[in-house]
Parts: C-alpha cells; sequence; structure tokens
C-alpha cells in the first residue's frame, strides 16, 4: 500500500478536482454558477486592484473582468478606469 502523497499528473488530477467540488460548493451557498466562482477566482488570482474594485462596485461584470484578467496589468487599470468612467458619465 503506498502512503505518501500524489506525485505529478496524478498531484494535478487531486488538486483539480478539489478546486471544482470547491467552486461547486461555494456556487451553491451564494446562488451563482460554479463558473462566475471560477470566474471571480481567476480576477482575484490575476486581477489588478483596480480591476478587482470594478467588480466589487459592481461597474464591471465577473465575467468581463476574468477575461479582461488574461491581459497585461497595465491592459487591466485602463480597461477597469474605462468602465468605471463610462457608467458615472451614463449615470449607472
Amino acid at each position: 500500500m503506498n502512503f505518501f502523497p500524489p506525485q505529478g499528473k496524478e498531484a494535478d488530477l487531486v488538486v483539480n478536482s478539489i478546486q471544482g467540488r470547491l467552486a461547486e460548493i461555494v456556487a451553491a451557498l451564494l446562488n451563482v454558477s460554479r463558473f462566475s466562482v471560477i470566474r471571480a477566482r481567476k480576477v482575484l488570482r490575476n486581477g489588478c486592484p483596480e480591476l478587482i474594485a470594478a467588480v466589487d462596485c459592481g461597474h464591471m461584470a465577473v465575467s468581463t473582468a476574468a477575461d479582461v484578467a488574461r491581459a497585461a496589468l497595465l491592459q487591466q487599470e485602463g480597461t477597469a478606469a474605462t468602465s468605471v468612467n463610462v457608467e458615472l458619465s451614463l449615470g449607472l
């Protein structure tokens, strides 16, 4: 019997399985989709502070912010600022 923790690809499968299940649990608690939780995690992990703040304030959707989070930090800051300025000018 092997008592050592999984290594390599096996460990990745275990981690991915746990993260997927955790996303399902959080989604159920927040009454959102599992994909929204996964997107929010991407924003928190890869987003600049301005991007995260834009989502927190409701100026940008999590799905949009997750797409923006893939971009370079300087590009993220510009996108977040533009989103806030457009909504402020529209009175949203």
